[in-house]
Formats: C-alpha cells, structure tokens, sequence
C-alpha cells in the first residue's frame, strides 16, 4: 500500500486487486515511472514478489493499471510479465 500511495494510486478492492488514481496521483506517477525510471525496476521486483509470497492475484490488476495509465490503453488480455518487461525495455525475468 505504501508503494502505490507512492505512485500516486489506491487499492480498491483487496479482493480483485483493483486499483485506481488517487485525487492528484496523476503527477506522482509520472514522476516516479517517466521521469525516475528507476522505480521501474522496483515494480518488477515487486512483481516478482508479489509471484513469490501468494499474491500473484494482485499483478494483472497492478500492470492493467499502470498499463493503462502509461498507455492509454485496455490492456486486459495482456500478460503482467510480459508487458512489463516490455515495456520497462527489459528482458523478461518473471515467467507468468
């Protein structure tokens, strides 16, 4: 939760994983994912941590947002892992 405050977003629903932007969020994240990109690479470890301790129901709804906050677009059938390291320029570490 701290993490998404950070990024300027809020859990919704613990149960589905849904997200959305907090009242001025939106400057946060782009703060954190454009101009720090270095804060790419703490979303797929927690990615990787989220696989690792039994919440990997949390991740498609994590990279559908931010998917979507990035791009504009309902990237719904896309595979957490592999849009995010995609998109982060990445090779792909996570396996879905």
């Amino acid at each position: 939760k701290l993490f998404l405050d950070f990024l300027g977003l809020r859990l919704v629903d613990p149960n589905t994983g849904r997200l959305e932007r907090l009242l001025g969020g939106e400057g946060r994240l782009y703060e954190a994912l454009v101009i720090n990109t270095h804060n790419q690479l703490r979303i797929r470890r927690i990615l990787a941590s989220l696989a690792a301790t039994g919440f990997k129901r949390y991740m498609k709804p994590l990279v559908h947002h931010l998917a979507w906050e990035i791009t504009g677009q309902d990237t719904q059938r896309a595979e957490p892992a592999r849009f995010w390291n995609r998109s982060s320029g990445r090779r792909p570490a996570l396996t879905p």
